[in-house]
């Protein structure tokens, strides 16, 4: 997790940031706090890299095949993100 956070803020691209989170998420246990803190940060890069529309899509599927989400660390952030890419796309 150390190694994604560091790279999201100092990776020359953001290619390889995308590529060590999704890494990530696919080896944690989906509906855990590290899952969606990987996802939410997929999704951040997607959104900072004008692919909004897949960063939206990335959180929609998160709320709809993960219930436990809102009892979450990370429903807000998702929530707010959510939200900006929903408003944004209007």
């Amino acid at each position: 997790l150390e190694l994604a956070r560091v790279l999201s803020q100092s990776a020359p691209n953001a290619a390889m940031s995308l590529d060590q989170w999704r890494r990530l998420a696919g080896r944690l246990k989906p509906g855990t706090e590290s899952w969606f803190e990987a996802k939410y940060s997929i999704a951040q890069l997607l959104a900072d890299n004008d692919r909004a529309a897949e960063a939206k899509r990335l959180l929609e599927y998160v709320q709809a095949t993960q219930l436990q989400w809102k009892s979450s660390s990370w429903a807000e952030p998702i929530e707010s993100l959510l939200k900006k890419l929903s408003q944004a796309g209007s």
